[in-house]
């Protein structure tokens, strides 16, 4: 079968939460996909992308992100004019734009406090990423692993904490081995 009619692949996707909800409450999957999940993508971004900025440590982080949206806006081009934030109903796109900020900030919020329920936060947020996109298999431990770099020191690593930042993506390496 072609790569992705790989069993693993099956479950994994965007689109599979549009088919369940859709048949869970009955309503038309093409709105769903194209004007409901794009209302709430925008606002998870928004939220993302505002924590972001404040982990890296932007002095007007609600600046920033409005700066960002402009950028986006008129970025894609190819899109109507009504449907110009359409990408983000893209798994793709919202791994990358939702999920890998969101990521980088549960690895900073680890790292800074390292507890059992800030390392579970980091494992929940890997894990719901993991099921956007096929996409998740690289851009998850991509961004986990530059988060990791950014914020354990190279002079004073713990490596016991940077033992349980790469133990959070143990998910996405499972579902790795598995479509081997």
């Amino acid at each position: 079968a072609p790569f992705t009619l790989h069993p693993a692949y099956r479950t994994v996707g965007y689109e599979v939460l549009i088919a369940f909800l859709s048949d869970l409450t009955g309503a038309d999957p093409l709105r769903l996909y194209f004007d409901i999940f794009p209302t709430f993508s925008i606002i998870f971004w928004a939220v993302a992308a505002y924590l972001f900025m404040r982990t890296l440590g932007v002095p007007y982080p609600g600046f920033a992100v409005t700066v960002v949206l402009f950028v986006l806006l008129f970025w894609n081009k190819s899109f109507a004019p009504g449907q110009v934030l359409a990408f983000l109903c893209w798994g793709k796109y919202l791994l990358c734009l939702v999920g890998a900020p969101l990521l980088f900030v549960f690895v900073s919020v680890f790292i800074r406090s390292p507890s059992i329920s800030t390392w579970l936060l980091l494992l929940l947020a890997v894990s719901s990423a993991g099921i956007w996109s096929t996409s998740a298999l690289f851009v998850v431990p991509m961004a986990v692993a530059f988060a990791g770099m950014v914020f354990l020191s190279p002079i004073k690593t713990n490596w016991r904490t940077a033992f349980y930042v790469l133990l959070s993506i143990a998910p996405i390496f499972s579902l790795a081995m598995y479509t081997v």
